[in-house]
C-alpha cells in the first residue's frame, strides 16, 4: 500500500516487539561516492545496488571503506546500518546500507537477508 500511495508504512513485525519503519518510495543511492572509486569496482556491482535499493527497509546505499573486512557486517546496530562488501578481491566494492531497522535484532535480521544476495 505505501508503495501504490508513495507513503511511508508502519508495522510491528511478528518476531520483534519494534515497530518497522518502510519509507516512501523510490529510494536512489548515492553515485558520488562510488564513482570516486571506480578502478575498485567489481563486474555488475551496478546490478547489485539495485537489488538492495529495491529491498524495501533500505533507505540508502553509498560507498564506505568501513565495511570492508567482511561480506557483510553490523556498522550500527541500534541505528540500522550494515556494512556489506560486493565482489572478490582485489575487485571488492565496500557499502554503508542505512535501513528502517531499529535496534540490535532487527539489523541483525536484515543483515542476515543481505548475507544471502549475491
Amino acid at each position: 500500500m505505501g508503495a501504490l500511495f508513495g507513503i511511508e508504512v508502519f508495522y510491528i513485525h511478528e518476531l520483534h516487539r519494534e515497530s518497522v519503519r518502510l519509507p516512501r518510495l523510490p529510494l536512489t543511492w548515492d553515485a558520488k561516492f562510488v564513482k570516486k572509486v571506480e578502478h575498485h569496482r567489481p563486474a555488475k556491482w551496478e546490478q547489485f545496488v539495485e537489488r538492495l535499493c529495491a529491498i524495501d527497509c533500505v533507505r540508502s546505499v553509498r560507498y564506505d571503506p568501513q565495511a570492508l573486512g567482511s561480506r557483510v557486517k553490523l556498522l550500527d546496530g541500534n541505528g540500522g546500518v550494515i556494512g556489506v562488501c560486493y565482489g572478490t578481491p582485489p575487485r571488492v566494492l565496500p557499502l554503508r546500507v542505512e535501513t528502517t531497522a531499529r535496534g540490535e535484532a532487527q539489523t541483525a535480521l536484515v543483515a542476515e537477508y543481505f548475507q544471502k544476495l549475491r
